[in-house]
């Protein structure tokens, strides 16, 4: 690939972006389609986006929506979970920071442990980072967060064999697609104890899912270094076939676009940014926007989460934007599960896994959605329709036992207006 096409494109991107012509006057005017380097990149404007807040309901983002129950094996339980991927067929807890991973069937049952921590074949030596459920060909592929190492199990539990990258990978991201194993991860020199990694000569790998050999490579662009590891990158892969990329650094504005990845031709292709000036907007009581993060929800939804923060400097709560990109028009939102009373979908929690490969996914133990139920009847808003909802949820919750999880296929695009 180009490397200086690409940087020319971001800078492009970042700067001037004000003198791009767009694709006409559909839409309210705060999302705006441009074309930068010859690829379609949408536009959100911050200071358009429409005022006050609307209520989406979690069904006109998902269907078949379920309770799964996990069953409460004794090796089952739940500690601190990172993320839940599910499947057809499976649901696969990645946990945070060092249990094992842990694979369940759709109905909750408790199947097994797969690999472990440690320094042997097979097992990864620091948290869990990344997880992939091959379900055609039975396989699973799981990542860590310091290592050069991708490790392949069946879904029957044994260790098959391992990938090894040529260099560290870094807080990776894989994304399978016609037996082609990509990985983006964050590229940066740092110290990890009295071991020091050089700076990564790649962003992007590529491997034979088959035989492990690697195909392709692509050096990172400049400004696509991380600063320091400490730092992140999101990949929700929610749009079939998409493997979508987001770095971000708190307080650099230039890790503020979400890209698409082509896989095919090795690119990385800006899809997705956002003009603002947050550290200006105030919203009292006194409280201060900081910088978005992207996720794209289907084929044309994108949720923006934007931190506020108090005049101390703790993050107080997350905002939504959501960006509808077909019908270029943009929102503040609040999106309540009307499928369980119309509680709030983003509690106390961490929003970062909830929308995730395909699905809306939420775990939570017993007792904290039991007080999430006491919360949501107590308010004034909640009709005799949701208190039955919620009554005859609350009846089915037991104390110490494993965790319940919400589970809805999100839908593919959205056919309706939802503002």
């Amino acid at each position: 690939m180009n490397v200086n096409h690409l940087k020319i494109t971001v800078i492009l991107l970042i700067f001037l972006l004000g003198s791009c012509t767009g694709s006409g006057t559909q839409g309210d005017g705060s999302v705006e389609e441009v074309t930068v380097g010859g690829n379609k990149v949408f536009v959100c404007h911050f200071d358009k986006v429409k005022s006050g807040t609307v209520t989406i309901p979690l069904s006109s983002l998902v269907e078949n929506f379920e309770i799964v129950q996990l069953e409460s094996h004794e090796d089952a339980f739940l500690g601190d979970v990172t993320t839940i991927t599910v499947t057809e067929n499976y649901i696969g807890v990645r946990p945070f920071p060092f249990d094992n991973y842990k694979l369940f069937d759709r109905s909750g049952k408790f199947l097994r442990t797969i690999s472990k921590r440690g320094r042997g074949p097979g097992e990864y030596p620091n948290s869990l980072y990344d997880d992939v459920i091959d379900e055609k060909n039975g396989h699973i592929y799981l990542t860590n967060m310091s290592t050069d190492r991708i490790l392949v199990y069946g879904i029957t539990g044994q260790f098959l064999k391992e990938i090894v990258a040529p260099q560290f990978l870094g807080k990776n991201k894989m994304f399978l697609s016609d037996g082609i194993l990509s990985v983006a991860h964050a590229p940066k020199m740092f110290q990890q104890g009295s071991r020091i990694y050089e700076e990564a000569d790649a962003l992007l790998f590529q491997f034979d899912a088959n035989t492990g050999k690697m195909l392709e490579k692509l050096v990172p662009p400049e400004h696509l270094i991380l600063p320091k590891f400490g730092e992140d990158i999101y990949s929700a892969q929610n749009v079939p076939g998409v493997f979508d990329f987001f770095p971000f650094y708190w307080g650099i504005k230039q890790y503020d676009t979400l890209y698409h990845i082509d896989v095919k031709k090795n690119k990385f292709l800006p899809f997705f940014t956002m003009k603002y000036d947050l550290a200006k907007r105030y919203n009292p009581p006194h409280r201060v926007y900081d910088k978005p993060i992207f996720f794209q929800l289907n084929k044309n939804l994108i949720l923006a989460f934007i931190s506020t923060h108090r005049p101390d400097g703790w993050v107080d709560y997350w905002e939504i934007i959501a960006i509808d990109i077909n019908s270029k028009t943009s929102s503040w939102v609040n999106i309540k599960n009307d499928f369980v009373g119309n509680i709030d979908v983003f509690q106390k929690r961490n929003f970062r896994g909830i929308f995730h490969k395909g699905y809306y996914v939420y775990s939570l133990q017993p007792e904290e959605l039991m007080e999430d139920i006491e919360e949501r009847l107590a308010e004034r808003t909640c009709t005799e329709a949701d208190r039955e909802i919620l009554k005859q949820t609350l009846s089915k919750l037991k104390e110490g036992t494993n965790d319940v999880v919400f589970i809805g296929k999100l839908k593919d695009e959205i056919k309706t207006k939802l503002w």
